[in-house]
């Protein structure tokens, strides 16, 4: 079965307390997670609350079954001397976060930001100092993975090689935005198995929207992306990142549906019905319902005008655009609508599969 994992960058922001984070694990559907430990030189969360949170964290993903690995974001030589970080460093930095939370395994983030610059011999010092302090910790056998640019012939620059050689797996950043998930992801791990001479790979796809909010994945590409590396027969999938795909509830759901039998339907482009009861008001003029949860040919029955008020049996998800609809009951009929022009009102309500 294909592992599942995502990547935490602010874990603040992926809950407010330990609690919600373990409600929002049970519905995630992963087997591991990949937490930012490191920056640079600089253990990372960088307050004293975080880093408790972080601890609390940790120990609650393990007693779940969940595997916990670390990140940390590396950088290149400063193209002004003082401020340069050595590369040793850095690595002094990341061995001592990977041994005070007993990872599991340790993803070492490495580009090419603006005016710092790896070469080959910084990737080699940092590799092989890296991989020195965890010998001498008793902690030899960790395994190392780099996460770098999704197509490495296109930065013949950074020196992908020399970091390869001192990792055991690559995980390249596959964010097709604007492009084609299965063909990215086919490229990607063609290119990084050359490079590393067959080393596995763990893909790590997006689920979150570019930095100007003008694009997002869908469904069906985050379900194409986990369908190919499930025929690539690779191991496991990562995502960027868990913030991001909680704050798009199609996003987050599809990825924990994919491989059970919640899998989005490929007939209908649907995940399965969720029973709600509850109420809701309309929030916008001529709005359709329709007897199916698509807009694509299915001719709308009536309309809703803002303020109307509708009682929600249901939702779904699909792989189109708009993306959730919810059934509604008018007349002891059931209808569709887009969720986005419904408003939930307040209220106890069930939820079941």
């Amino acid at each position: 079965m294909l592992k599942k994992g995502y990547f935490i960058w602010q874990l603040e922001q992926c809950a407010p307390n330990i609690n919600t984070l373990m409600e929002r694990l049970s519905s995630a559907g992963v087997q591991y997670v990949v937490i930012k430990v490191a920056d640079g030189e600089a253990a990372y969360p960088r307050t004293a609350r975080n880093q408790h949170f972080l601890t609390e964290t940790i120990l609650q993903f393990r007693a779940r079954g969940i595997e916990v690995w670390g990140w940390s974001m590396i950088y290149g030589q400063h193209g002004i001397p003082v401020r340069d970080i050595p590369a040793e460093v850095q690595a002094d930095t990341f061995a001592e976060q990977i041994r005070i939370y007993g990872l599991s395994a340790a993803v070492i983030e490495a580009e090419n930001f603006g005016g710092m610059r790896w070469n080959a011999p910084r990737a080699t010092a940092f590799m092989q100092h890296l991989r020195g302090r965890l010998q001498e910790m008793g902690l030899g056998n960790m395994c190392l993975i780099l996460s770098s640019y999704r197509f490495p012939t296109l930065h013949a620059d950074f020196p992908i090689r020399q970091f390869m050689a001192g990792c055991d797996a690559a995980m390249p950043q596959v964010y097709w935005i604007q492009s084609d998930p299965v063909a990215d992801l086919q490229r990607s791990v063609n290119e990084y198995k050359i490079i590393s001479e067959g080393k596995p790979v763990i893909p790590a796809g997006i689920a979150a929207p570019d930095a100007r909010g003008l694009w997002r994945p869908t469904v069906a590409q985050i379900n194409r992306f986990m369908g190919a590396a499930d025929a690539m027969e690779l191991d496991r999938v990562n995502f960027w990142s868990w913030q991001h795909a909680f704050a798009a509830p199609e996003i987050w759901q599809a990825i924990a549906a994919y491989g059970t039998t919640g899998q989005i339907n490929p007939d209908t482009n649907t995940l399965p019905i969720q029973t709600l009861q509850v109420s809701g008001v309309i929030k916008a003029d001529e709005v359709n319902y329709r007897s199916l949860p698509s807009a694509r040919g299915n001719v709308p029955i009536g309309q809703f005008y803002q303020g109307d008020e509708v009682r929600v049996t249901g939702q779904v998800i699909t792989s189109e655009d708009p993306a959730i609809w919810y059934r509604v009951r008018i007349n002891q009929q059931e209808y569709w609508v887009a969720a986005r022009y419904v408003d939930l009102l307040p209220e106890t309500s069930s939820v079941g599969p």
